[in-house]
């Protein structure tokens, strides 16, 4: 689910060194609730009891000296030794949460409750229906803006990291939103215009996920931990 907000709102929200990237003039803000199987380091077999794990991400667009990238303002997830271990490594705003997702036919139910000491509170009810396949996304499309990203970027005290995530292009299928609570997206500050969020759904995608490097020394100021500012 994707909604524009204005460029200005994200770019106070996130290190100075990283650039708001728009499509056409405008800045997107996306409410992505999926569930991951088979996690694994490439050299192990799958970890056992992540058969499953959901996620629930707030995310945005960046891009740092030109290379474009996702900004995470928070992943909420049902694995709490995943969540601890992602906040360590990976230094991403991660926080353990009460998840469930069910299908009936062509219809999706996913709920989202959090559960993590200390961290705002935030939760999510959301129905859609699934429908047609869509075409590949075209390089110069809004769906290709919004999903076919190839790096992510934190920030952990005064370093700005990155990592690379590679995988084939999305399966998008077009999907029918049904009903929707959620105040993950304000629980950071963002209010959400009142039109329709803008909508995909993938079945299944293949994606690995490639060890953080350090890509900058921040000029910011502002003090960062596990990719969030500290107020």
């Amino acid at each position: 689910m994707h909604w524009p907000v204005p460029r200005e709102v994200i770019q106070k929200r996130i290190p100075e060194d990283l650039v708001v990237d728009t499509h056409e003039g405008q800045a997107w803000i996306g409410l992505v609730p999926f569930a991951m199987e088979g996690i694994r380091h490439p050299s192990i077999p799958a970890i056992p009891g992540l058969r499953a794990m959901l996620e629930l991400n707030v995310r945005t667009y960046v891009h740092f000296r030109g290379e474009p990238g996702v900004w995470f303002f928070s992943l909420d997830a049902s694995h709490r030794p995943m969540v601890e271990g992602a906040r360590r490594l990976y230094h991403l705003p991660y926080f353990k949460a009460r998840m469930d997702c069910r299908r009936q036919g062509p219809q999706i139910t996913y709920a989202s409750r959090r559960t993590h000491g200390g961290a705002p509170a935030a939760e999510m009810t959301a129905e859609w229906e699934v429908a047609e396949e869509r075409p590949e996304s075209d390089p110069r499309s809004l769906n290709f803006f919004l999903t076919e990203r190839y790096c992510l970027y934190t920030a952990h005290r005064r370093r700005l990291f990155q990592g690379r995530i590679h995988h084939p292009p999305w399966p998008l299928r077009q999907a029918r939103l049904i009903n929707l609570r959620s105040n993950l997206v304000e629980s950071h500050g963002i209010a959400l215009p009142d039109s329709q969020p803008l909508l995909h759904h993938a079945d299944i995608l293949h994606v690995e996920i490639f060890a953080l490097k350090a890509v900058a020394r921040l000029r910011d100021k502002r003090r960062w931990r596990v990719g969030q500012m500290q107020k």
